[in-house]
């Protein structure tokens, strides 16, 4: 590989990396395979022949470390002393020990991991720069040059933009880890409930059903499948299953509730309980959801409902957003490690205090009356976007879901709390308000400039813009001009880079990548 110096770097270069590296993040599986193609090009670009990217946890921990090594002679004998070097030595210990950018301009003065062998394949110079979700550093980025890398803003801002990319595509594998947990936990408490569940198609024949249900018939699931409810009821009992469904198709009922008597496979009759709900789409019932109670074997039921609530507390405590249990007074009763890890408190710390104590004081108010109306009975949950009060003194921005829980005779018992962390997502719209307030012309980019933008941070040339949208390309250059102006850019690279920050060439713009 040929190694450039930066004084080489181009417009139009830093445009076409700028649109790789969106590409990258945009399509990569997960940060394991989009950290080494964007380190890849990274150096491509910059002609460095190492580099380095590590994932940062909560705790200041670094995982997922990711290489780029030359395979060329110098470089290729550095891969096996620089992936076993201790973890939190050279660049990445400086940066988390600062949370600001590190340049080293002269590796021959410093002591770091593997220096002997650094020196012998002639690198002289490094730079890392943190890459921030929120507040806090979720990631590492690292590079080494054979050539002298001194104090340069370009660079700086560019690494930064690149940056901003990967926070999202690591957002975005930790909205899906949340998204697959959740689908987890709700499929955990249906093979959990000791109520038995049965899953219907359209035509009322069972298409699933929860351990529970199998236990209520003495038969498994592959027995159940394709049956209709009317199958296992008791001889008398089988017209009135059939008109409950039917009258459910025909619109007249949605859900109900009555005591009937089914026979198991082993030809036992067993009172229960039916709730049954048909679940539409527009006009059409698409399927129906049916929960039976065995009202006839009591001790049964009350070991079943044990076993329930030992998965539940399961489920509750392995929940990977924060979950919390809290009187109607707001103290806590019960909180998971994540809520814990999220506000910085320990359980025992927080089982002594109450929500009013861990939420920002501008945030309260709103908070307080929502849960006045809760308790109230005027709704029976609500969702907040809020600030909860770090151990630490910060904040931290959440997605809060309450649901309050009554007991037998109405009054409330206590309320479900769901914490679901949005810090990152926040804190870029409340900068990017802050970079429209300061450049308000910003506001006023036409569809054609941003068009202009979205094409140019693909790489492509003010000519070639031109002809992809049928106008002269002076045409082009006033557009770039007039978008440079607007949003306070010294070049077309940085009104690129201020559109991006601005979420006008992010996931949902037309032309974005």
């Amino acid at each position: 590989m040929q190694h450039q110096r930066s004084a080489t770097r181009s417009p139009a270069r830093l445009l076409h990396l700028l649109a790789v590296i969106a590409s990258i993040t945009n399509d990569a599986r997960d940060v394991d395979d989009a950290f080494p193609r964007a380190l890849e090009e990274i150096c491509r670009f910059a002609g460095w022949p190492v580099g380095q990217a590590c994932l940062v946890s909560g705790n200041g921990r670094t995982s997922h470390h990711s290489w780029h090594i030359d395979e060329v002679p110098p470089f290729a004998s550095l891969r096996a002393a620089m992936e076993e070097a201790a973890v939190g030595e050279g660049l990445v210990r400086r940066v988390l020990a600062t949370g600001a950018p590190v340049v080293i301009e002269d590796l021959g003065v410093e002591t770091m991991a593997c220096g002997e062998q650094v020196a012998a394949a002639g690198l002289r110079s490094a730079i890392a720069v943190p890459v921030r979700v929120g507040i806090n550093v979720a990631a590492v980025l690292g590079f080494y040059s054979t050539a002298r890398i001194g104090p340069d803003p370009d660079l700086l801002e560019l690494l930064q933009t690149v940056g901003v990319q990967i926070v999202r595509m690591i957002e975005r594998a930790h909205s899906l880890e949340v998204i697959q947990a959740e689908h987890a936990r709700q499929r955990l408490l249906f093979e959990a409930s000791s109520d038995a569940v049965f899953i219907a198609d359209g035509t009322a024949r069972i298409t699933d059903a929860n351990p529970a249900a199998c236990r209520l018939l003495g038969c498994t699931v592959d027995d159940l499948i394709g049956l209709s409810p009317a199958d296992f009821a008791a001889p008398e009992w089988v017209d009135v299953i059939k008109n409950s469904v039917e009258a459910k198709i025909r619109g007249e009922q949605v859900s109900n509730r009555f005591e009937y008597v089914v026979v198991d496979f082993s030809g036992h009759r067993i009172p229960v309980e039916v709730t049954s709900t048909a679940l539409r789409d527009g006009d059409e019932v698409v399927g129906f959801h049916a929960l039976i109670r065995d009202l006839g074997e009591h001790r049964r039921a009350e070991r079943a409902l044990r076993e329930s609530d030992e998965r539940f507390r399961g489920a509750f405590e392995a929940s990977p957003i924060g979950m919390a249990l809290a009187s109607p007074e707001g103290r806590w009763l019960r909180v998971n490690e994540a809520l814990c890890e999220l506000i910085g408190y320990s359980a025992g710390e927080l089982l002594t205090m109450s929500f009013q104590e861990t939420t920002h004081p501008d945030d309260l108010a709103a908070d307080m009356a929502l849960g006045k109306r809760l308790l109230a009975g005027e709704f029976n949950s609500y969702q907040l976007e809020k600030r909860f009060v770090h151990k630490d003194g910060t904040h931290v921005w959440v997605n809060l879901s309450v649901s309050l829980v009554r007991d037998d005779d109405g009054v409330p018992a206590y309320s479900v709390a769901q914490l679901l962390e949005i810090d990152g997502r926040k804190r870029r719209e409340i900068e990017a308000a802050e970079l429209r307030s300061r450049h308000p012309a910003a506001g006023s980019l036409s569809p054609r400039e941003r068009e202009v933008l979205g094409l140019l941070a693909l790489g492509k040339t003010s000519a070639e813009v031109g002809v992809d949208l049928g106008v002269a390309e002076e045409t082009v250059q006033t557009h770039v001009r007039r978008s440079m102006a607007k949003l306070d850019a010294r070049s077309r690279t940085q009104a690129v880079a201020s559109a991006i920050r601005l979420g006008w060439l992010g996931d949902d713009h037309p032309v974005a990548m």
